[in-house]
């Protein structure tokens, strides 16, 4: 004997089981079902899941209802008139105006970026300027001397080291 199958239940699966559970389907497709059932641990669960839930609802207070509350309800749909076809609003596409949101978005978008950039850059500059005594900021923590450090800032040692690839 094979092992049972084990599909995922699509969401038409599941509107089925309820309308099987509620004795609403076709006996054609009840029939399918059925044998779904059958051979399906996973439709199976959910059926015990769903009826569990069923079972559930019957503890749930009943609300009173006067007998003629189908009859007043439908009364009041009945005298609601449905809206004429002239009668619904129109909307129209205004491609204009789209068009002009969408460049006043792009050029402000631009406008923000590029002073992101004129506000960052000096900053910038300044980080590639001191970028060499960052990437050797431990050896000269390491040096005592500090006319030895400012030796190594003048610009002759600069271009010294440099020519040197120091």
């Amino acid at each position: 004997m094979s092992a049972p199958k084990l599909t995922r239940m699509t969401a038409a699966d599941r509107d089925d089981l309820v309308a099987y559970l509620d004795g609403e389907l076709p006996p054609e497709k009840e029939r399918e079902l059925d044998h779904m059932l059958v051979d399906n641990a996973v439709a199976r669960q959910e059926v015990k899941r769903l009826a569990d839930v069923y079972e559930l609802l019957d503890y749930l207070p009943q609300a009173d209802v006067s007998e003629d509350f189908t009859q007043t309800t439908m009364a009041s749909l009945a005298a609601v008139k449905p809206p004429e076809k002239g009668d619904l609003p129109t909307t129209r596409l205004d491609v204009g105006a789209l068009v002009k949101t969408a460049v006043g978005s792009f050029l402000l978008t631009a406008a923000a970026f590029a002073a992101a950039r004129y506000v960052n850059a000096p900053q910038a500059d300044q980080t590639l300027e001191v970028l060499p005594v960052l990437e050797r900021l431990e050896e000269l923590r390491a040096v005592e001397d500090r006319a030895f450090l400012d030796w190594l800032a003048t610009d002759s040692t600069q271009r010294l080291l440099r020519e040197t690839g120091g």
